[in-house]
């Protein structure tokens, strides 16, 4: 297994994965990355981890600069849903 960032030819694989887990919401598919990026000028790692070609995990990210705050990582800013969204347990522990 390994934790890679998402690519454009992994978008269909994420988004399958997305639609067919419990642990997820609309805003763990792969569409929300543009979102982001082009309406708020943040930039986006979206990690997600395979075994093979089967998408097992995936954890959207979304870098954060501010003077008063500092510069730091979040899961999906402004919106009340994200994180860690995986098969199991052993993989969510992966990501941290």
């Amino acid at each position: 297994m390994a934790i890679q960032l998402l690519r454009n030819e992994d978008k269909g694989r994420w988004d399958e994965f997305v639609k067919h887990s419990s642990a997820s919401t609309c805003y763990h598919l792969s569409g929300w990355k543009n979102v982001i990026e082009r309406s708020f000028g943040h930039t986006t790692y979206y990690l997600l981890e395979q075994e093979g070609k089967e998408v097992r995990g995936v954890l959207p990210l979304v870098q954060l600069k501010s003077v008063l705050f500092g510069n730091f990582m979040v899961s999906l800013p402004y919106f009340n849903y994200g994180g860690i969204c995986a098969d199991t347990g052993k993989i969510s522990d992966r990501f941290l």
